[in-house]
């Protein structure tokens, strides 16, 4: 129980992604391991194949025979074809078993004793993208989770409490695009771009990975094309073979001896955890600020890190994940079925409307054949069984819901992706959201003054890290505490403009009237003057 606790905490729904991310690596991941311990249990519980065996297999024998079958594979063979229509034609057209063993082996099913251990793999393909953005994200320091769950506390709704958890964001958020120190060339290029880059990539990888899945299922059921669930909507398996429910199994018997193979917390508390984590990360970024790093590992992720772009970057990353694991998962799909079909869910959907069944096309049998060799005084006979795959019933509709529930996910996650690069690459777009919050308490004009103040307050200070984040604040807490943060930011940001605080490396530079502005520190003593400062005294 313990075990189930610790997996299903690993995939439970946090506040640091969009709800197209928690599509793939929770419901998604859920449903294949679901599916799985399903048709795991089926199998050792239950009876996952019968054959019909002749009237002399009794006992071991047909337990042997059982045995090999589900572990050798079975293959396919219709019971009859169809013919041209003829109305004079009213004969049976039977399918004779092949008596070339090499063509007996070319319809080889071997994908159902495999199912548990492929959708469990196809859940960690699922997870892999959420936990690398985790994990990167958290080596920086900035608790983008933690941001996020802060402004959703229920506490929020209390005026003077949201007030003083928006403080505490907008204190992390202004250290977080700050906490980054001069470099060189490259640095200033990437400056700021970082964070939106990973995220970018991490919604790729997710489109990606719902396209693998297509593949997966089409090469793991061995049908011909991806656009095999679209032939699945006939229940007539005999036409069509998929997942046939009789099959043939051979297989040799040497008459010897036998060998044997082996709940919810107060606010009070709640507000006590925020404040710890809040200042954990305030520390850890003050740290971060400090630190230069001149390592090329990861090469220009990294050089965003020192700029307020580690997390953006790492979040396209993430995003690029998603999609490459959904490109996997088709892949996989296809390569385990072994389909013949390019569009595997299509296809099956279309044999099911035109009534092709699994006795023609042959995907996911239910009857098989299965042959085998038993060796009697020397001499070698050879035994054909037609068996049934009761298993594959489970499997034809439970790999036609993952095939549309990929191609869903895939779909979400490249449309998500595609946002994400907009709303992080575009410039116009990142002053527009904040420009859009500004306006809610009417903090900006429309002068030239306010439109300059507005793009130092985006460019200089918040960065594409800074608004990155105030995304991910309002994608998951919603308007209301997002507005109070970058209200709050921008209270913060005028607060220092006045009090002259220093600029970024970014900075535009000053007019030369001004550049000695603010520059009051004594730089020679009284007695090392310059001559010239008495030259106006009386002579």
């Amino acid at each position: 129980m313990d075990v189930v606790v610790s997996l299903l905490s690993a995939v439970q729904p946090l506040q640091d992604c969009d709800a197209a991310d928690r599509l793939s690596y929770v419901y998604t991941a859920v449903l294949c391991v679901v599916f799985g311990l399903f048709v795991s249990g089926w199998s050792f519980v239950g009876q996952p194949i019968q054959c019909w065996f002749p009237k002399y297999f009794t006992g071991y024998w047909a337990q042997y025979a059982l045995d090999y079958c589900f572990v050798q594979n079975t293959y396919f063979m219709p019971m009859s074809e169809k013919a041209e229509y003829n109305r004079n034609d009213l004969a049976r057209h039977l399918v004779h078993i092949p008596r070339n063993i090499t063509e007996r082996e070319q319809r080889l099913i071997g994908y159902y004793q495999w199912v548990p251990v492929v959708l469990i793999l196809q859940a960690a393909l699922f997870v892999l993208p959420i936990v690398f953005w985790r994990a990167m994200y958290e080596s920086t320091g900035i608790k983008v989770q933690a941001i996020c769950t802060v402004a959703m506390g229920a506490e929020n709704m209390d005026p003077a409490t949201r007030h003083k958890n928006m403080t505490l964001v907008g204190r992390f958020l202004t250290e977080s695009v700050w906490s980054t120190i001069e470099g060189g060339w490259l640095h200033n290029q990437l400056r700021g771009k970082y964070l939106t880059t990973m995220y970018l990539l991490t919604k790729l990888m997710f489109t990606c990975n719902c396209v693998v899945q297509f593949f997966v299922l089409k090469t793991f059921l061995g049908f011909e094309g991806l656009g095999w669930g679209w032939n699945l909507v006939s229940p007539d398996w005999h036409a069509t073979g998929n997942f046939p429910r009789v099959t043939l199994c051979d297989f040799e018997v040497r008459n010897s001896r036998t060998r044997q193979y082996p709940s919810t917390h107060q606010i009070d508390k709640r507000k006590e955890s925020v404040a710890v984590v809040a200042a954990h990360i305030h520390d850890a970024l003050e740290t971060q600020r400090k630190l230069s790093s001149k390592s090329r590992f990861l090469g220009v992720l990294l050089y965003g890190k020192h700029y307020g772009s580690y997390v953006t970057g790492l979040y396209l990353v993430v995003k690029f994940l998603y999609l490459v694991q959904v490109i996997c998962q088709f892949i996989i799909l296809n390569s385990f079925l072994g389909t013949k079909y390019t569009f595997w869910g299509f296809e099956i959907l279309r044999d099911l409307a035109y009534g092709r069944e699994w006795e023609e096309s042959g995907h996911f049998p239910r009857v098989t054949m299965c042959d085998f060799d038993v060796r009697v005084l020397g001499n070698l006979h050879r035994h054909t069984v037609q068996c049934v795959l009761m298993i594959n019933m489970f499997n034809e509709k439970i790999y036609l819901f993952l095939w549309w529930w990929f191609l869903l996910v895939g779909v979400c996650t490249l449309l998500s992706f595609i946002y994400w690069c907009v709303m992080c690459i575009v410039k116009g777009q990142q002053r527009v959201f904040i420009h859009r919050y500004l306006r809610v308490y009417d903090l900006l004009k429309d002068d030239l003054s306010d439109r300059r103040a507005l793009t130092r307050f985006v460019n200089n200070c918040l960065r594409p890290d800074g608004v990155f984040l105030l995304r991910m604040v309002a994608t998951n807490a919603g308007d209301l505490i997002t507005t109070d943060i970058v209200v709050e930011l921008w209270k913060q940001f005028l607060k220092d403009a006045a009090a002259d605080r220093p600029l970024p490396p970014s900075a535009p530079h000053k007019a030369l009237d001004d550049i000695d502005a603010g520059f009051h520190e004594n730089t020679y003593a009284a007695e090392k003057k310059p001559l010239a400062s008495v030259d106006s005294s009386p002579r």
